[in-house]
């Protein structure tokens, strides 16, 4: 794609984010406009290169504005929508992938956070980048997003757990620790009302004493107010 092309020749270049911010701006805006409603992009059959987006987004030195990161985020998302996007990652690129999370996490960007959970979700639709997100602990990383005060970010995490839970092995090391984390959704019953918590956990139906553990912390904090619906 020559838009693509087009950022990762700039992305290429060093100090871009100071030197060609205003050219990387409108080129990012022009793709998710030409590609964010679709399923896919350019040509399903044929792989796009990712890696200069990968390098400069997981780079810890990289200073990029808030704005950028949520266009490089929502960039990123679009293609792994494309089967041959998500199964060329192999673990270098997923582990990219969590190390951007990670790094956009501790500049407090919840925006761009939550849209990276979003690719991270498209990467689930092939078994073996499940296995490599168990293999990166990215599962321990997306249960932490659950302690967020952020009604959008807890929502794309849940997405990516939901997504992690369709291959048995990922639904298994999900539920290694998922009644602490629902526990502690839970004590705030309001967040927990707002995002439809329990739709979203809908998985964990795959385990009767999982069931039973959310059904209980329903009706403990159904009796603050509010409903669910």
């Amino acid at each position: 794609m020559e838009t693509l092309d087009q950022i990762n020749a700039l992305l290429n270049q060093p100090n871009t984010f100071q030197r060609n911010l205003e050219q990387l701006i409108l080129l990012s805006q022009k793709f998710v406009s030409l590609y964010d409603g679709s399923a896919s992009s350019g040509d399903v059959s044929l792989s796009d290169e990712l890696r200069p987006l990968l390098a400069a987004m997981s780079d810890p030195s990289a200073t990029i504005s808030a704005e950028m990161e949520l266009t490089l985020s929502t960039i990123l998302k679009i293609l792994l929508r494309k089967s041959s996007n998500r199964l060329a990652l192999g673990k270098t690129g997923m582990t990219s992938i969590l190390r951007s999370l990670n790094r956009i996490l501790s500049e407090r960007n919840v925006k761009a956070s939550a849209e990276l959970c979003n690719a991270v979700l498209n990467t689930c639709y092939d078994a073996v980048n499940v296995q490599y997100l168990i293999e990166l602990d990215g599962v321990s990383l997306l249960m932490k997003l659950l302690n967020s005060r952020d009604t959008e970010l807890i929502t794309s995490a849940l997405g990516a757990l939901q997504g992690l839970c369709y291959e048995p092995r990922g639904r298994q090391s999900v539920r290694q620790d998922i009644k602490v984390k629902c526990y502690d959704l839970h004590t705030n019953y309001r967040l927990a009302i707002n995002i439809k918590f329990s739709s979203h956990f809908h998985f964990v139906g795959y385990s009767e004493d999982s069931i039973v553990f959310i059904k209980r912390k329903r009706e403990c904090t159904s009796t603050g107010g509010g409903s669910y619906s």
